[in-house]
């Protein structure tokens, strides 16, 4: 690698890293209706379900579920590791990669019951450093999510032989 590209991905990482610090200082003063409002005007991306196996053959078992409208890539799709069965490895989550940007995301349905353990798994094996929940836990009578983390600031929970701790929660206004 020359000294030129160095110098330029050093600055193409500067760009990025610029735009991600004024697109989440941006995210954080709007209120969550605006950042929802502004999720749904976004075009929906459905992809034909043949480039969709393994949700297809784990998710699309369960007919009532409402992450059906949301299917899984197989070529972007997160694969858990050390499990026993292609079922015990199957997450319904995507890495969200951007090619200018040094940085990937994982876009995750909110864990259930007997999900919590695996969405777990994937923050430890990922190294994810931050978790944004788009959804609160519970709206209106529906359960939307399981708590896959303590609630309480310095609350220490193990999760599959994992040590969760809430170091910090924030809740952004409606």
């Amino acid at each position: 690698m020359t000294d030129v590209n160095i110098a330029s991905g050093l600055a193409l990482f500067d760009r990025a890293n610029r735009a991600m610090n004024t697109f989440a200082s941006e995210a954080l003063t709007k209120k969550f209706s605006q950042l929802r409002n502004e999720f749904a005007r976004l075009k929906k991306f459905v992809p034909d379900l043949k480039e969709c196996s393994a949700f297809s053959k784990f998710d699309g078992e369960n007919s009532n579920s409402y992450w059906l409208h949301y299917p899984c890539l197989d070529k972007t799709r997160v694969v858990l590791l050390n499990k026993d069965t292609d079922e015990a490895a199957y997450i319904h989550a995507n890495y969200v990669r951007d090619p200018p940007l040094p940085i990937n995301y994982i876009a995750a349905l909110a864990p259930e019951l007997e999900t919590v353990d695996n969405f777990v798994t994937l923050i430890w094996q990922e190294g994810v450093e931050k978790v944004v929940m788009l959804c609160r836990l519970q709206e209106i009578e529906w359960r939307k999510s399981e708590d896959y983390y303590p609630r309480i600031v310095g609350q220490e929970h193990n999760i599959s032989g994992i040590s969760v701790k809430c170091l910090e929660r924030r809740t952004l206004e409606e």
